[in-house]
């Protein structure tokens, strides 16, 4: 049995222990609950073969590619079946397994793979979610063979003698039926976060070219605008461009939070894995952040130079070297509509394009970035589109405390339901029964 102390992240650490079971549920093996099945391929050279593979994190089965007989070098393949659970030998301490979806019926996989095949005890919908248990996880983890976690090989017989405690069919039906509700809820959440902003983008196209009540349009040298509007450089509308400072930054949280370019993240703010810096209070003057501040990420990689956020109310909080930050002239340029209009799809494509390319990072300076030209509504229509944008954002940013929410009782019922801690309602049960 594997010892290993060091656990790949998707494996809670812990020697797998059984407790007494809950009431009414029964202790087995994992060999009562499934089958080992094999089902040989011969390979056709002219035929055309599915290839498939487990995703990691417990993400299930999905297709890889589809190839002739002559061209599948592991000349050892089996068959597999919908319904059938695939563990993934060398993946599984990472969470490699699923169960085949009726799309992948007749699909082929080599023998770095166990098929099982359910037994009738087990019910196919509590089978879902009974791998995302902690001490499933773990008992795959301990029937792995090898001293690298990245290589260790998974014992199937070693793992079928493990016990588990297994609720009867009629329960585990009822429990697949709470947990698979709470998936519907959060696909429908994640559904109207999609559309509310593949709408958004539609609404943002429209209102930076054609604005909001004009008829009269010009051509201009970033394109056709309203009549009304101008075309400005960044810079124009600006009253300060400066770099972030240049000095020791600590994971200890001791003097002022310094943001960096992985505080950046779709187009917004986020202050996970703040590092800290101790500075004087000039500096933190002249590195401050105040509301309506844009953050500009002038230094990354090829597809994320030129990211940006804006501060939405004023921070303790400074910022790094790789950033630049953009303060505008707020009688001219309303920063939120900078904001987004360097943000929009359209703007970091020119962006990244611009980008003087290194030798593993790309960068827009600040005589670049003020360079950029973009359109200039009055002030008020500025105000007006934002406004009108945001309603789109207050949708998304509901949907997504929804979904968070959503997404912790799902781990709080996987966690209490597959263990026992909790059971079903006395209600669903009886008409279970």
């Amino acid at each position: 049995m594997a010892r290993s102390a060091i656990y790949p992240p998707s494996v809670q650490p812990g020697i797998p222990r059984l407790i007494f079971p809950p009431k009414g549920w029964h202790t087995v093996t994992f060999s009562d609950l499934f089958e080992v099945v094999e089902r040989p391929a011969t390979l056709d050279d002219s035929k055309e073969y599915q290839l498939i593979t487990a995703k990691r994190s417990r993400g299930g089965i999905v297709p890889r590619e589809r190839l002739r007989g002559r061209d599948i070098l592991t000349k050892t393949q089996f068959y597999v079946s919908e319904g059938d659970f695939l563990i993934s030998n060398r993946q599984i301490i990472h969470g490699g397994c699923g169960i085949v979806p009726p799309a992948l019926d007749g699909a082929i996989v080599s023998n770095e793979y166990t098929v099982l095949r359910p037994r009738p005890i087990l019910c196919p919908d509590f089978l879902l979610y009974l791998p995302h248990s902690i001490y499933f996880q773990q008992t795959c983890f301990h029937a792995s063979v090898g001293v690298d976690v990245e290589k260790m090989v998974f014992d199937v017989s070693q793992w079928l003698a493990f016990k588990i405690h297994l609720p009867p069919v009629f329960e585990q039906d009822s429990i697949a039926e709470l947990l698979l509700g709470v998936d519907d809820a959060i696909q429908a959440t994640l559904a109207v976060v999609e559309q509310t902003r593949k709408i958004k983008l539609g609404v943002l196209n429209r209102l930076l070219t054609k604005g909001i009540g004009h008829s009269c349009f010009k051509q201009t040298e970033i394109g056709e605008m309203p009549k009304a509007w101008k075309v400005a450089t960044v810079s124009d509308v600006l009253i300060d461009s400066r770099y972030g400072l240049n000095t020791p930054l600590t994971s200890e949280p001791l003097g002022v939070p310094v943001l960096r370019m992985g505080n950046i993240v779709d187009h917004a703010l986020d202050f996970a894995s703040l590092k800290y810096a101790e500075l004087t209070n000039a500096d933190v003057e002249k590195y401050s952040i105040s509301i309506g501040d844009i953050l500009f990420n002038r230094t990354n990689s090829r597809e994320l130079v030129g990211k940006l956020a804006i501060a939405n109310e004023d921070l303790n909080a400074s910022f790094a070297s790789y950033i630049i930050r953009l303060r505008t002239e707020r009688s001219v340029c309303n920063p939120w509509f900078l904001h987004t209009v360097l943000s929009s799809p359209t703007y970091q494509d020119f962006l990244r394009s611009i980008a003087t390319p290194g030798a593993s990072q790309a960068n827009i300076n600040a005589n670049k970035l003020g360079k950029v030209m973009v359109p200039l509504p009055p002030v008020a229509e500025q105000n007006e589109i934002v406004a009108n944008l945001k309603a789109f954002d207050g949708v998304v940013s509901a949907s997504t405390a929804r979904m968070s929410t959503l997404q912790r009782i799902k781990s709080a019922l996987l966690s209490d339901l597959l263990t026992g801690r909790k059971r079903v309602s006395a209600d669903a049960l009886s008409l279970a029964l």
